[in-house]
């Protein structure tokens, strides 16, 4: 393996294994045996005071080590993100790592390269989250969920299939001129796009939506700017607006929440919409950045990339940034008709990382939506179809492997089981005898053996493969 890839693993790997003492630390078990990835929140509440008392040594020492490890590769994962090659995908649309983000990250495994991963734990520690209600559970629900990638760092595959970098976003919103400019300019040119008005900054937005309110929320509503957390798209704009004030009650400090429930619908929304492009922006940075393409992972930040990407128009596709075949590709396998492909175990993805399953995985895909390179971005439904029929072929392909398989050793077995007949009847009938070699019954049930033997492992070395674990996986749930 080259250098730099040993030094891109060694700096993943004493990451990941400060995260692991981390946790251990603040709850007494390691990230598996903890919980599950989808029940953290049970496990959290029924130790909550013995996970309350450990917290007390825990975060200062995780804190510390993590601010140590920072100063000393403060730009290093970013630069290695930069110079690796291949197909890279950049994970955007939220600060956060959850189980939804774990999911997609297994289904993508599966078709790029790498897979680059803002460090979700840095924006919990690089500033004071003050409006967040329990910034200490979810920095460690985001380390918990984190964890369960380490199998693919440990592994030492020749190629890093993850590379979790620190962007230290939180810190350049607050700080750096640039990124609250940037930010500024995107808010500013997507509410000029959809309501029609000229804005030059986020102040001028949040003056018409407070002087103008009825018809601000009005062109909102119209063009679907605004979906709270948690919410879907499509709601009136009434329900969104009550829906987003309550999870503000619910997951913002009483601080926080004081202000924020104190402002019109108009000025509220305005700021939701606003939250939700910020990471937008990060996102499309990253992605010019790091010569890769944007990934998201819930159905809210593709609605919001699509969204920009529709105000930039042919701006994104001139700087070859954004690919609506790759794009398309990753939305459709982000749908819920592959929610099945994010069950594969990450020891399994590491095992089929090794064969290079993922290069012929995407090959194979693009085989079957090279005809649809020209679509609109948000034409997600065609672009699933194909991508659904192309799996099917892949499976359909398996299942008649594994039938070949199967016929060619039940023609062997038929064989044997003719022989062992011959040599049991010429032992009946002497005269057949100078017309027979026969075979010892030891030596045929030892044939018998050598070919269950060799079917046992071609089946084997068939279910390893990447459309085995597919059809294994895909047969578990249907």
């Amino acid at each position: 393996m080259l250098n730099y890839m040993l030094e891109i693993y060694r700096i993943q790997q004493e990451y990941f294994q400060i995260l692991a003492e981390f946790f251990e630390r603040a709850t007494g078990k390691s990230a598996t045996a903890f919980a599950s990835p989808d029940s953290f929140g049970e496990a959290i509440k029924k130790d909550s005071e013995k996970i309350a008392k450990r917290a007390e040594d825990a975060f200062p020492w995780g804190v510390n080590a993590l601010v140590d490890f920072y100063n000393r590769h403060k730009t290093s994962a970013f630069q290695s993100a930069r110079e690796i090659g291949g197909m890279k995908l950049v994970l955007g649309g939220s600060s956060q790592f959850t189980n939804t983000h774990l999911q997609a990250v297994r289904k993508m495994l599966l078709y790029a390269d790498t897979i680059l991963i803002p460090d979700p734990i840095l924006p919990w520690i690089e500033v004071e989250r003050e409006e967040e209600n329990f910034p200490h559970t979810k920095l460690l629900q985001n380390i918990f969920i984190l964890l369960h990638l380490k199998p693919l760092v440990d592994a030492n595959l020749s190629y890093p299939a993850i590379i979790v970098f620190p962007s230290y976003e939180k810190s350049l919103e607050t700080k750096d001129d640039e990124t609250k400019q940037g930010i500024d300019r995107l808010v500013s040119s997507f509410f000029s796009y959809y309501t029609g008005k000229k804005f030059v900054s986020m102040k001028d937005i949040l003056n018409y939506a407070c002087t103008s309110e009825k018809e601000f929320l009005q062109q909102v509503e119209k063009n679907r700017l605004f979906i709270p957390p948690d919410g879907v798209t499509g709601s009136s704009i009434t329900k969104a607006v009550e829906d987003y004030r309550q999870y503000i009650k619910s997951w913002r400090s009483e601080q926080h929440a004081k202000t924020y429930l104190s402002l019109p619908d108009g000025a509220l929304v305005m700021k939701g919409i606003s939250e939700r492009l910020a990471p937008q922006w990060h996102l499309l940075e990253n992605a010019d950045e790091l010569h890769a393409q944007p990934m998201l992972c819930l159905n809210a930040h593709w609605h919001y990339y699509t969204l920009c990407a529709s105000m930039y128009q042919g701006r994104l596709l001139e700087s070859n940034l954004l690919k609506p075949e790759t794009v398309n590709t990753l939305r459709a396998l982000s749908g819920h008709q592959f929610e099945w492909l994010g069950n594969i175990p990450i020891e399994i993805i590491a095992k089929l990382r090794e064969q290079n399953e993922n290069e012929e995985f995407r090959k194979t895909l693009s085989s079957f939506t090279s005809e649809l390179n020209k679509c609109a971005i948000d034409d997600i439904d065609r672009v699933t179809s194909e991508v659904c029929r192309g799996i099917a072929s892949l499976l359909s392909e398996h299942k008649k492997r594994v039938k070949e398989i199967s016929d060619k050793y039940t023609l062997l077995y038929k064989k044997t089981l003719v022989a062992s007949w011959v040599t049991l009847a010429a032992t009946f009938v002497p005269t057949l005898a100078p017309f027979v070699a026969l075979v010892s019954p030891l030596a045929l049930a030892g044939k018998y053996a050598w070919d269950k033997t060799g079917e046992i492992t071609e089946k084997k070395q068939l279910s390893h493969s990447l459309m085995g674990v597919l059809a294994s996986v895909k047969g578990n749930i249907g």
